[in-house]
Formats: structure tokens, sequence, C-alpha cells
């Protein structure tokens, strides 16, 4: 969330997403009930107020990730996002889950930089 926030203040040569939040304001209507408890009555309000439709727009030519074993929830946000991304190009990390420590994503991110 912070580095697409960021994408509209700061230039960047290179934008990478890795496993977005599912928590902007389009996403909480999909949100399961279990994991309201844990994200909590107040910063889901405060959530309600980022909206990723007001963020993607600078973020042109990005790279997003997303580990093949995530939630829905979580692919239904990076999917929606590539489509909104001008140039932006998707990367489905096999064997991988929410986790950017996980050996599959630290490879590919480093595959990745390797070719900037």
């Amino acid at each position: 969330m912070i580095a697409i926030a960021s994408s509209n203040r700061i230039k960047l040569r290179k934008l990478i997403l890795c496993s977005l939040s599912p928590y902007f304001k389009e996403d909480l209507k999909y949100l399961k009930k279990s994991w309201k408890p844990y994200v909590g009555k107040r910063r889901l309000k405060d959530l309600e107020n980022i909206e990723f439709n007001k963020l993607y727009k600078k973020a042109n030519g990005a790279i997003l990730l997303v580990g093949n074993r995530e939630s829905k929830e979580r692919k239904r946000r990076v999917f929606d996002a590539h489509r909104k991304i001008k140039g932006s190009k998707l990367i489905e990390v096999k064997g991988a889950r929410h986790n950017i420590s996980q050996k599959e994503y630290l490879d590919s991110l480093k595959e990745i930089i390797s070719k900037l």
C-alpha cells in the first residue's frame, strides 16, 4: 500500500509490487469475516479511506508479483491492478504464498532486479 501510494508523489524508475494488500476500500466488501477481528474496527474504518482507484494512476509499467498459493482476495487485488495499471507486467510466483521471505519469492525478485 505504501509503495503504490508513494508512486503518486515520488518519481520512480521502476515500481515492483509484491502481493498487493487486499485491504483497499474496493476490497473490503470481499474481506473474509474471520479476518476482520485481526484487522480491527478502527483500522477497517481507516482503510475505507484508501482507494486503489485513486492511487494506481502513476504506477505505469509496474511489475506485479503474486504467489500462486495466495488467497483469492489477494489474487483478486493483484489481477485487478494488472488490468488497470498501464503497461504493467504480472508475474505469478509458483509455490509462493503471501510471504516475501519465501525462497520462491526471493528468487523471482532477484531475477527481476537483475534485469532492470
